[in-house]
């Protein structure tokens, strides 16, 4: 076994026995305190990928939340500690990383809620594609990864129990995509009305993402027959001249008594190419190209296992990244998962295996306390 291996090895059996040590410790905490609620989650990735010589990677994820429910005020805490072997080492070029996710205070009133802090800017239907997302990074390996908050102050003022208002102001850090490696600060804020319509609920946003970057649009969700959603925005720059639009449409519906999953997304960026040897990088945008369409089926067989598959294709190069996906519940808190990821694309198709490798398959367990 060589080095390199024997470390995975032992720590993934050491983050194995944090999670089943830390459930007792954690009872004993909130038992003898009785103030605030600990939870955590260990995470370990190992990957084996299909470069030219072969190669693996492995992330020892571990976090840590904190959480505080008072009638007129919480607090929540969401931090986390990385540590990195093989080639996300190299990545990353250091053995470890610590990140704040987020860490905030809302406090309740007659006159609305008020939230200051590191926190999640939630504007329109939230997933995968959603064009007022502030940060449009993806983790191909986990879709629904959560996103770090900004630091920012938001209001949110209820007006029903279905409707209200949210305006917000922060800083974050640009670029939001890994596209640059500008580092720089960059204010932004917006505000969102929201309402429910019979069976759908709808929303206004507008929101200032950075310089010259100004987003104005609506977005939709609920049931009609089939779940249906879909958001449009327009951008102009500071002088209000038009630099394009994004758009996403999407449905989903289920079989088997609800076993049985299916959703599909279209997603349009007007700043996107429409072919292959047109490709730039671009700020505030997901990929490169114009058009996209995500395909996801997961089947629940019982309460232990499910599978899944799902496909990101560039309807532009006609490339794709396919992840079918396996998960096992082995106790309560505990489950293994496996998936397998490959390309279809070539040469300089933006999913190919130039760019992205031709195959990996990634084992994770992951413990929840």
């Amino acid at each position: 076994m060589t080095p390199g291996l024997r470390s995975v090895v032992y720590y993934s059996i050491a983050g194995l026995l944090y999670v089943l040590l830390s459930q007792q410790v954690t009872a004993d905490i909130e038992n003898e305190s009785g103030l605030i609620e600990i939870n955590g989650l260990v995470r370990n990735d190992f990957a084996a990928l299909a470069l030219q010589d072969g190669a693996f990677y492995d992330i020892l994820e571990n976090r840590l939340f904190l959480q505080k429910n008072n009638p007129s005020w919480n607090f929540y805490f969401d931090g986390r500690l990385y540590l990195y072997f093989g080639e996300a080492k190299k990545i990353n070029n250091n053995d470890y990383q610590v990140r704040l996710m987020r860490s905030y205070v809302r406090f309740f009133s007659s006159y609305g809620s008020f939230t200051v802090g590191k926190t999640y800017i939630n504007l329109g239907n939230i997933g995968l594609f959603n064009p007022f997302d502030i940060d449009k990074s993806i983790r191909l390996n986990d879709v629904n990864y959560a996103r770090e908050g900004i630091l920012a102050l938001e209001y949110s003022l209820p007006l029903g129990d279905l409707s209200g208002i949210k305006i917000f102001a922060g800083s974050q850090k640009v670029p939001v995509t890994a596209f640059s490696t500008d580092s720089r600060d960059t204010s932004t804020f917006g505000a969102a009305a929201f309402t429910n319509l019979q069976s759908f609920d709808a929303g206004l946003v507008l929101v200032h993402k950075d310089q010259d970057v100004n987003q104005g649009g609506f977005y939709f969700k609920g049931d009609a027959i089939i779940g249906l959603q879909g958001s449009a925005a327009s951008i102009v720059d500071d002088d209000g001249r038009y630099q394009g639009s994004e758009a996403n449409l999407g449905f989903d519906y289920s079989f088997l008594s609800g076993d049985l999953i299916a959703t599909g997304l279209f997603y349009y960026n007007e700043k996107g190419a429409i072919d292959r040897n047109s490709y730039v990088p671009l700020l505030n945008s997901y990929f490169l190209a114009r058009y996209y369409g995500y395909y996801h089926i997961i089947y629940v067989y019982d309460e232990f296992i499910s599978f899944g598959i799902f496909d990101l294709h560039n309807l532009v190069d006609q490339s794709n990244v396919i992840v079918p996906n396996v998960a096992y519940t082995i106790a309560n808190g505990l489950q293994l998962s496996a998936q397998l990821s490959f390309v279809t694309g070539r040469g300089n198709s933006e999913f190919s295996n130039i760019t992205a490798g031709d195959m990996a398959i990634l084992i994770r367990l992951e413990g929840k306390f």
